[in-house]
């Protein structure tokens, strides 16, 4: 699943300009370079290949220019995931990685051994994971 996602907001006149982190992965892990195509998609709307068509120059703060080509429907989630809650810290880490693998949903079922504390966990009740906690 590894794209590049823009807020629609980021997008003016088909180039979205992106900073921070996404840049870093962008040229460091990446090793973008103006002209390499990118995988990328808009949260919530249509995804794509798109073309890097800028980068800053080495010492400046890492900012990568991409001439963004979007014309197909997201691909549906592979598979949803039932899941009994594990410790809030493992939760957190665990999430990233249920994404990259494409969950759709995640249904946590209440097991015998699952501590009472677990439910409680600040973790399920940041609005960011209510989409993807059922």
């Amino acid at each position: 699943m590894n794209r590049i996602l823009f807020e629609p907001d980021e997008i003016v006149d088909g180039v979205a300009t992106v900073g921070g982190v996404r840049a870093e992965h962008i040229l460091g892990v990446l090793h973008g370079e103006v002209g390499q195509p990118l995988k990328t998609g808009v949260i919530g709307g249509l995804v794509g290949t798109s073309e890097i068509a800028a980068v800053s120059a080495p010492g400046e703060r890492p900012r990568v220019s991409v001439r963004v080509c979007h014309d197909t429907p997201a691909p549906a989630p592979w598979i949803d995931l039932v899941l009994a809650p594990p410790r809030p810290r493992v939760m957190k880490r665990l999430l990233p990685q249920l994404a990259a693998l494409g969950v759709g949903r995640i249904v946590l079922v209440g097991a015998r051994k699952v501590e009472k504390d677990f439910w409680g966990a600040t973790l399920l009740k940041e609005e960011i994971y209510r989409p993807l906690l059922v």
